[in-house]
């Protein structure tokens, strides 16, 4: 707005509005949620060629699967590096002050969430604070107005004052936005890999569907051969008990030993029938389990494939969000600093001046706004991610 420099009223950028005009803080947004399921579905991936072999079975081509699990492994790291909700909730448990501390997490997770925290103090500050100049600039508590001018620049310029916070917010957002820029920096190439694997035209995708053809014809053949080694089985069975009936019913029971010698080679026969036939079994069930793992590995491809294709994008977008709101914090300290130089002793020892010019009212009240919100942004990232293996069916609502 015009008059920006002569208000303590906070630049636009730190909140926000949802559909149904709710405030948001700023870095609630829909590229902090992709983020999220990216980093929540990374997380899942298998990160040793036995792991992935477990669950999505074996390839010919056993140096494709290596190279794949490769970059999921430094897909899975960056992820690791980067933090979520469940590992925020760890370091809390370990360390309850971990989001009190002077320094940055290390996590870029923990560091936004740690951001919030100091953003909720600061803009706590500055509401508590602007509240409490309608009495500290009472001439009745600070006297002429020379000495109310002078109360009012220690508020405002003085060694804890309300630049100096917003100074510190500016050194807390640049460390933010080069820890993210670092992050950007190192997942776009660990995504362009793991592209390679997981996009349609892929030589591992069209592997994939080649395995899931071969198995389907190996469930078909096997099938076959299920249905006629059952067969088999069957008739050896029938033959070994029938023929030794029918020969004993004819002989009138002296020729047993002809019966038990016939009964014994079909009876043989059909354990032999029998064995074969569970051997089949066991391939066809075989076939039919590798088929459902490849499968799913064609599904979580294709799921990773679809998350991978927004997160650089949401990575720098969210990026940008940090940028405005070490703008926000920039805007008000340099307002800050033009209000104590360029306003008279006289302006700034008149309370009512004070109170029109720089927007008190409505400047506490924002920066109230802003402290709620970034509190209520606090708690939700506290609040973990469903980690669901990807290709899975999600659970049903409580």
């Amino acid at each position: 707005m015009a008059d920006n420099v002569v208000t303590l009223v906070p630049p636009s950028g730190l909140v926000t509005q949802d559909a149904e005009g709710k405030t948001l803080f700023c870095l609630f947004t829909e590229d902090w949620l992709s983020l999220q399921t990216f980093i929540v579905q990374t997380l899942a991936l298998p990160i040793a060629k036995g792991h992935f072999e477990d669950k999505y079975g074996t390839f010919a081509d056993e140096q494709d699967v290596e190279n794949c699990v490769a970059a999921m492994k430094a897909l899975q790291a960056l992820s690791t590096q980067f933090g979520d909700p469940a590992s925020l909730v760890r370091q809390l448990a370990e360390d309850p002050a971990v989001l009190q501390t002077d320094t940055a997490p290390e996590e870029v997770y923990t560091h936004i969430v740690w951001f919030a925290t100091k953003l909720y103090q600061a803009a706590n500050t500055y509401n508590q604070t602007l509240d409490e100049l309608v009495t500290l600039l009472n001439p009745a508590n600070c006297g002429d107005k020379e000495s109310c001018a002078a109360v009012l620049k220690d508020i405002l310029v003085g060694k804890r004052g309300l630049q100096s916070t917003a100074e510190d917010m500016v050194t807390k957002a640049n460390a933010l936005v080069k820890a993210m820029a670092h992050f950007d920096t190192e997942l776009k190439p660990r995504v362009d890999t793991m592209t390679k694997y997981t996009a349609h035209s892929s030589q591992f995708r069209q592997d994939v569907d080649n395995a899931i053809g071969k198995d389907a014809q190996n469930i078909d053949t096997y099938q076959a051969a299920v249905n006629h080694a059952h067969k088999v089985w069957r008739d050896y069975t029938i033959s070994a008990t029938t023929t030794s009936v029918g020969v004993m019913v004819l002989s009138g029971g002296l020729a047993w030993p002809v019966a038990a010698a016939l009964a014994g080679g079909l009876g043989k026969a059909a354990a032999d029938a029998r064995k074969a036939y569970d051997k089949v079994c066991n391939q066809l069930h075989a076939a039919q389990a590798d088929k459902k793992k490849k499968i799913l590995l064609k599904h979580d491809l294709g799921a990773l494939n679809s998350s991978m294709e927004p997160t650089s994008k949401a990575a720098t977008e969210f990026m940008s969000v940090l940028e405005k709101a070490l703008g926000v914090w920039s805007t008000t300290s340099n307002n800050i600093a033009y209000i104590a130089q360029n306003f008279t002793p006289e302006q700034l020892g008149d309370l009512m001046w004070v109170s029109q010019a720089l927007e008190l009212e409505r400047a506490t009240k924002d920066w109230g706004e802003i402290a709620k919100a970034s509190k209520e942004y606090t708690a939700n990232s506290l609040v973990s991610f469903m980690i669901q293996e990807l290709g899975s069916k999600l659970p049903e609502a409580a």
